[in-house]
């Protein structure tokens, strides 16, 4: 096992805003991805190397995990890119982290637990603030009940998502909506909806399926799990259509067309942008006998945060301080990791 970090998938949104963040935390990362001209764009701009590898051509990821530590994928869609990368980290002896939102790459690096420990190495998915956040917070709130049986998170303050969060939720919404009943997965065919008050009044939100609800489960052990989003203009405007239209939006052309309105959007939120806003989080856990608990998380803006904890964990790693085998966040580091970061703050409601 060598000392350097890659982080893989450099020229995205996210990815970009990574790296810059690496460079601020004085890491000297070796930058990939599969577009040459645009992660050598991106490298020069911050002064790192960079080396262009194809996630299907096993020698290439060899070559690039050669000297390596840690890699850091902020590649997505990860049910894509998650599991060669992990492949190629199992072979070659490299820890691994990445920022997915996705069930199935926590799922899929999860199955890995036993070949990771067995080669020592750390599989860490979900560093990103989905779903390190949700899953510190409802890892706190389920210690705060005695027996908890279900539990619902609920996320609102998302904001401008980047082109690569807006694609993995206009290719989600076609889909059935996952939620957990009696600890298996069970697809609705219409997403749950509730009101819900995040501090400001009650607001809509609707249930999506992404990688906290499995983490959860997973860091928990309730049975019962709910993951809620508010409702913005935007994705409620996708909802109501695939309710009143499930056919039609499930056909290739009308999938091409709002894919094509997503790459029009901006790459992302602006500096100013995201020092502007926030996101908050709230967590409710109750115990068969109707005895629950109430706890709000407030963070940065959801990609400052992302850039804060994917890095974090990253030099923890290289340090030394993550177990061999697959973890989620708050199993890795405790439910209260989340608040080392500027700008967290966790508050008990009830």
């Amino acid at each position: 096992m060598g000392e350097r970090l890659v982080i893989y998938g450099a020229t995205g949104y996210t990815g970009k805003l990574v790296a810059a963040t690496a460079k601020a935390h004085k890491l000297n990362p070796l930058l990939s991805g599969r577009n040459g001209g645009k992660l050598l764009k991106v490298a020069s701009s911050l002064g790192f190397e960079a080396q262009t590898a194809s996630l299907t051509q096993p020698a290439a990821l060899d070559k690039l995990l050669s000297g390596a530590r840690v890699v850091l994928n902020v590649a997505g869609p990860f049910n894509e890119t998650a599991a060669p990368l992990m492949e190629a980290c199992l072979r070659n002896r490299v820890s691994y982290v990445d920022i997915t939102g996705e069930i199935e790459a926590i799922e899929a690096a999860a199955r890995l637990d036993g070949e990771a420990r067995r080669v020592g190495i750390s599989l860490l998915p979900g560093f990103g603030f989905d779903v390190v956040a949700s899953d510190c917070l409802a890892t706190h709130v389920a210690n705060r009940v005695e027996g908890p049986s279900r539990i619902s998170v609920a996320v609102s303050g998302v904001g401008m998502p980047s082109r690569g969060t807006a694609r993995m939720i206009v290719s989600r919404l076609p889909e059935d909506t996952p939620v957990y009943r009696d600890s298996k997965i069970v697809l609705l065919p219409d997403p749950l909806t509730c009101a819900i008050d995040f501090g400001t009044g009650p607001r809509e939100a609707v249930t999506l399926g992404v990688g906290d609800l499995t983490a959860v489960h997973m860091s928990t052990g309730i049975p019962n799990i709910e993951v809620y989003f508010e409702a913005s203009a935007g994705l409620k405007k996708l909802v109501d259509f695939k309710q009143r239209h499930r056919w039609l939006y499930r056909k290739p052309f009308v999938q091409r067309w709002i894919a094509s309105k997503v790459e029009r959007l901006p790459e992302g939120p602006t500096p100013s942008q995201r020092d502007r806003s926030s996101a908050v989080l709230l967590a409710d856990a109750m115990a068969q006998n109707g005895t629950h608990a109430v706890s709000r998380l407030v963070t940065p803006n959801p990609y400052t945060l992302t850039a804060l904890t994917a890095i974090a964990c990253t030099r923890a790693v290289m340090n030394g301080q993550a177990a061999p085998g697959f973890a989620t966040p708050a199993k890795a580091f405790g439910a209260d990791y989340i608040l080392k970061f500027p700008g967290v703050k966790r508050t008990d409601l009830a």
